[in-house]
């Protein structure tokens, strides 16, 4: 009897020291480094060719990519256009993130490109543990414009709105009163901005900047398609 009157002591002491501690069961953190593309790119140039010349080689270039025309005004000069990106990260610098947790497993280290397609990681938020799926697309729209500076050269200038959004799926093995595991659950956040600015996810810190590759690959097109 006094025996198992000690346990029980001993038992009930252990329970009621504070889990700090023990150490934390559950911990992590996160790092975010913004994008250092700069603000400033080269959108525009001057093509030594006439405007009629200029614009066809526009819109023989055009013709052969996946981008699709909205709208085509050679009078006015402007051609507007729809497009979407396979990976985002080609286009855009949003920064890098880091992250670590830890639990009974040990220590687990993340990091992925902001602008990454595709990342998996692990989270704690409240004390909890969520795996976390992160994808990235990129779509949007693009204005050329063309504009004639004398008769035998153009300026071309293109203007892009980029539209990043982000996709996230938490999942944890929390249980519900009937003790099934909880569904995963899905968050969807966009940012846009134009050429030149800079774009900020409303949920989380994640920021993005051009790096000016699809303005400068359209100019340079129209160099290659002008050039004898």
């Amino acid at each position: 009897m006094f025996r198992t009157i000690i346990i029980a002591c001993l038992t009930a002491t252990a329970l009621s020291v504070p889990m700090a501690a023990h150490g934390k069961l559950v911990d992590g953190d996160s790092q975010y480094t913004p994008p250092t593309a700069p603000l400033e790119i080269r959108n525009s140039q001057d093509f030594a060719a006439p405007f009629d010349t200029t614009w066809r080689a526009l819109v023989s270039h055009l013709s052969e990519t996946s981008f699709v025309i909205d709208n085509i005004d050679k009078a006015s000069g402007l051609i507007t256009l729809s497009f979407s990106v396979p990976e985002a990260g080609s286009a855009l610098d949003c920064g890098q993130w880091s992250l670590w947790v830890k639990n009974l497993r040990g220590r687990r280290d993340y990091a992925y490109a902001g602008a990454a397609g595709f990342a998996q990681y692990e989270v704690v938020d409240a004390g909890k543990l969520y795996t976390y799926e992160r994808t990235m697309t990129l779509s949007g729209k693009m204005n050329i414009f063309a504009t004639t500076l004398d008769d035998t050269s153009t300026r071309v200038k293109v203007t892009v709105r980029y539209v990043p959004a982000i996709s996230l799926t938490a999942s944890t093995f929390e249980l519900d009163m009937n003790y099934n595991r909880r569904p995963p659950q899905t968050l969807n956040d966009t940012s846009s901005f134009n050429t030149g600015q800079q774009g900020h996810f409303t949920r989380g810190m994640t920021t993005c900047r051009a790096k000016g590759t699809l303005e400068q690959s359209l100019l340079d097109s129209v160099a290659a398609t002008l050039a004898p």
